[in-house]
């Protein structure tokens, strides 16, 4: 159960990421002004961190 989350919020973030990112290339600063995408970056590593600790105590 706990993978699936852990699965599911990584998937989150990446597509957070590039719509966000998609964004700031079609109107410069229009997510930087609301939202920190450094935050964002940090919370999709963490995630991904977390997957691959628990992949690896799968297997």
């Amino acid at each position: 159960m706990l993978k699936i989350i852990a699965r599911e919020l990584f998937y989150v973030f990446t597509a957070a990421i590039l719509i966000f990112s998609l964004m700031e290339l079609i109107a410069p600063n229009i997510v930087q002004a609301h939202i920190s995408l450094n935050l964002i970056l940090i919370l999709w590593l963490a995630s991904g961190m977390v997957l691959l600790v628990m992949n690896k105590n799968q297997i």
